[in-house]
């Protein structure tokens, strides 16, 4: 049931409208009917992909909570890691090694929730998250309005909401805005540019201004895309009066791309950051072992988006942005003035480096993606 469906509005208003007249000691069970409802629609298997996951993780989780043994944590995240990589990887690993690429379908937001179940375990084994109720962990489990396209929510910050579940008409008008900002993004800006950005998937045939102006114009289609899906998404849950992350800050705008980072898609850098770059050790091993941390980081970013090799060479590309901005704000950034000019200047060499690494994104090759490289050389 795709965000931009008529379907998915027609379902979105008659679940808000019965939402709100049954009483609210059951709201949690109509979010929970629901998101079962959307998923079913999507396909059975991913409902039971879906609910044996939850089930497990549900189940790993109050073993957890019982002793808190590492190697009951550990079980859970390698089990949720490894469907996840089966679902995602087996049928690039197998195409790579000329076994005949498996046809399989990626589950309806599988790269979401397993990251969310993946938080929850991990927050029980550090005593963040007490006695979870079987109905709240569904209703988490089950939220639809983020399943398709994000954010990576956190169970408190979503469960505590359930408590006091009454209609706000300011959560109304916020929650009406955004869906027609994120339909605007989505259908007014995004949609009109699929056409041209699409000539960069063959770059042989065209020249090199000619791929600058298609990756200026990527630039300007992915965020007006995933951000109106993000806008969407927040908007549908603000309707049942939930607040979910907000997954843009204006990224454009910053002037490093470690500021960048922390504006763009922020719900999954930060739960990179908090279950992946900070276990690792973050930066409080010296120069070297930062620089490790970093690229290792981007790296599962880089393949949390797609199974190519592109993906992760995207995201080792972004890694070592981190690594020249981190060096240079160690040392000459130290002497540097601090002043508009700067900013602005920063802001369009951030920019610019983001822009030149979308070519990585959007090509099905690495090959392609050379080929573009090769041609905007002179410009850069």
């Amino acid at each position: 049931m795709p965000f931009n469906s008529t379907l998915y509005l027609v379902f979105l208003a008659g679940t808000v409208c019965l939402y709100w007249v049954i009483p609210e000691r059951h709201r949690v069970f109509a979010l929970i009917a629901f998101g079962g409802l959307f998923y079913a629609y999507a396909g059975l298997p991913y409902l039971l992909l879906l609910g044996g996951l939850g089930g497990a993780s549900y189940s790993v989780g109050l073993l957890i909570e019982r002793d808190r043994e590492r190697w009951k944590l550990l079980f859970g995240v390698c089990l949720l890691a490894l469907v996840l990589t089966f679902f995602k990887y087996a049928g690039a690993v197998t195409e790579l090694l000329h076994a005949g690429g498996w046809d399989l379908m990626l589950p309806l937001g599988i790269s979401f929730y397993t990251f969310e179940l993946i938080h929850y375990l991990v927050e029980i084994y550090r005593g963040n998250i007490r006695n979870p109720k079987p109905d709240d962990f569904l209703a988490f489990l089950l939220f639809f309005p983020t399943r398709v396209s994000g954010p990576i929510r956190r169970f408190p910050a979503f469960t505590s909401q359930l408590k006091d579940i009454r209609f706000k008409p300011e959560y109304l008008l916020y929650g009406v805005t955004l869906l027609v900002l994120g339909y605007a993004q989505k259908i007014i800006i995004a949609d009109p540019l699929v056409p041209f950005t699409q000539g960069l998937q063959d770059p042989t045939v065209l020249s090199a201004l000619e791929v600058l102006a298609r990756l200026y114009a990527y630039s300007i289609r992915i965020y007006a895309d995933f951000g109106g899906l993000t806008n969407i998404a927040m908007g549908s849950a603000l309707l049942f009066g939930v607040l979910v992350p907000r997954n843009f800050n204006y990224p454009y705008l910053r002037p490093n791309i470690s500021l960048f980072w922390r504006s763009w898609h922020m719900s999954l850098s930060n739960w990179v950051r908090d279950y992946l770059y900070i276990p690792l050790g973050g930066n409080r091993h010296g120069e070297w072992r930062t620089a490790l941390h970093l690229l290792i980081a981007m790296f599962v970013i880089g393949i949390w988006h797609g199974s190519s090799l592109n993906f992760a060479v995207w995201g080792l590309w972004h890694g070592v942005g981190l690594m020249v901005n981190r060096w240079w704000r160690l040392t000459i950034g130290r002497s540097m003035p601090s002043n508009w000019f700067m900013y602005v200047l920063g802001v369009i060499i951030t920019f610019h480096f983001v822009t030149i690494g979308w070519a990585l994104f959007v090509t099905d090759s690495l090959g392609d993606s050379l080929i573009i490289f090769y041609k905007i050389l002179p410009y850069v």
